[in-house]
């Protein structure tokens, strides 16, 4: 009866803590606040121009119809982004169960940098990660009850993986198409195939864009992908904009982002989330 005193005891001061636990500040989210300033906030053009026909010459037509139908001829360039996605459904990878989360992006339409925060819960327990693209360099983190280091990669795979993330999604903040470091030829009426070249990497991927000039796939199969235990597979990566919507703002903008790698010829879908809105700063 003592031991079982004594071990109940034991059972109360670790619940306690956990509960405790999950309600401090993360470190994760720090670091992302803090470099949102650092990075992005603080380095930014002041009166941007607005877009023209005039700066789409010599892009590929199914870009200059993008510009055009969905409503950001006249308006200002943004210097980048906020995404904020609320309730995604994601996976670690196949093996995983089903994660749901509140997923925050950060980008420079002026040159490839991205940051994103993951707030979530695992087994009960307070889940955040951090994946950051700066300097050229990448990493993606995890942490668990916002305080304990549960993983950290880093390397080429990454690297490269960073970038095409970042190419992936110019189309959400358009002026990044003007980024020197991406280049842009035409397949056909509704195909675009994209490169970016910047510290010794070329990395490329296809833009598809349907019959309203939507663009509504991006395809590489230069992405490594690097799974939570570290294993690198190299598999088509898969990004779709969909469920295009009306801003208040008349610009016409995906509301539903989804990610997929192919694996022995299925499509799965480790990230399906709703927009809930897209800030330009």
């Amino acid at each position: 009866m003592k031991y079982l005193k004594l071990l109940l005891i034991i059972l109360g001061i670790l619940a306690i803590t956990v509960i405790i636990m999950n309600y401090l500040p993360s470190k994760l989210r720090t670091t992302y606040q803090k470099n949102q300033q650092e990075h992005f906030f603080s380095h930014k053009e002041e009166n941007q121009a607005p877009f023209t026909l005039a700066d789409l010459a010599g892009f590929p037509q199914p870009i200059v119809n993008y510009i055009q139908k969905m409503g950001y001829l006249g308006k200002a360039r943004m210097n980048g982004m906020q995404l904020f996605f609320k309730e995604a459904d994601f996976y670690l990878d196949q093996e995983k169960p089903k994660m749901t989360i509140d997923y925050y992006v950060t980008e420079s339409s002026l040159n490839p940098k991205r940051i994103a925060y993951i707030d979530s819960q695992l087994y009960f327990l307070k889940f955040n990660g951090y994946d950051v693209f700066l300097n050229q360099q990448s990493r993606m983190q995890g942490e668990l009850l916002n305080q304990i280091n549960l993983f950290k990669q880093e390397g080429e795979d990454l690297r490269k993986g960073g970038l095409l993330t970042y190419l992936s999604e110019v189309f959400l903040m358009p002026s990044a198409i003007f980024n020197e470091a991406i280049s842009f030829k035409e397949l056909d009426s509704e195909r675009v195939l994209a490169t970016i070249s910047i510290d010794g990497y070329d990395l490329q991927g296809v833009f598809e864009f349907n019959q309203e000039g939507e663009m509504v796939r991006f395809t590489t199969d230069q992405r490594p992908h690097v799974e939570a235990d570290g294993k690198v597979h190299q598999r088509t990566w898969v990004a779709e904009c969909l469920d295009y919507q009306v801003n208040n703002q008349g610009v016409k903008i995906p509301t539903r982002f989804v990610a997929s790698w192919m694996i022995d010829g299925k499509k799965f879908d480790y990230f399906d989330g709703k927009i809930s809105e897209i800030q330009y700063y």
